[in-house]
């Protein structure tokens, strides 16, 4: 019987730890950038993905959506879509070719470094990009940023 129950311990210790172990928040290796007029409430999971997928055109206040992301990088395209979108990357390129050929919508502005980003976010109202977060931390250290607003609770 104090075998089994014993037992029955280690098990439930087993079950316990590892469902902690899944369950335990992983920090994100990417970090939302926005224009310093984008309010931190129109920044959630759901309303990225539509400013990604070019369906969101406008914020609440009026101001154009732009979207700021990296060309011909597409490992980094690819992780920060599934981690933070939940779409892949190939998908929005999908989106963003059909959109130029289609003349139906806008499409994103490329840049080619993460220096790029920041000063392209920074300058253009209503302009949403991302970095990998040690990107950003490099960046950070080298001068302050006081035109961007950083989010990186969205990425999950």
């Amino acid at each position: 019987m104090a075998r089994h129950f014993l037992t029955a311990i280690l098990g439930i210790l087993f079950v316990w730890h590892t469902w902690a172990a899944e369950s335990a928040p992983v920090a994100s290796p990417y970090v939302v950038i926005a224009h310093l007029n984008v309010s931190p409430e129109w920044i959630t999971r759901k309303k990225l993905r539509a400013a990604f997928s070019m369906r969101l055109h406008r914020w609440p206040d009026g101001t154009p959506v732009k979207v700021v992301t990296f060309g011909g990088q597409t490992a980094l395209l690819d992780g920060f879509s599934l981690h933070c979108l939940g779409i892949p990357g190939r998908i929005l390129e999908r989106i963003w070719t059909r959109n130029i050929y289609a003349g139906i919508g806008s499409v994103p502005t490329i840049v080619s470094k993460p220096e790029k980003m920041v000063e392209e976010v920074a300058i253009q109202p209503g302009a949403v990009g991302f970095l990998a977060k040690e990107d950003w931390e490099r960046l950070r250290q080298r001068q302050p940023f006081s035109a961007i607003r950083v989010f990186s609770g969205v990425c999950k």
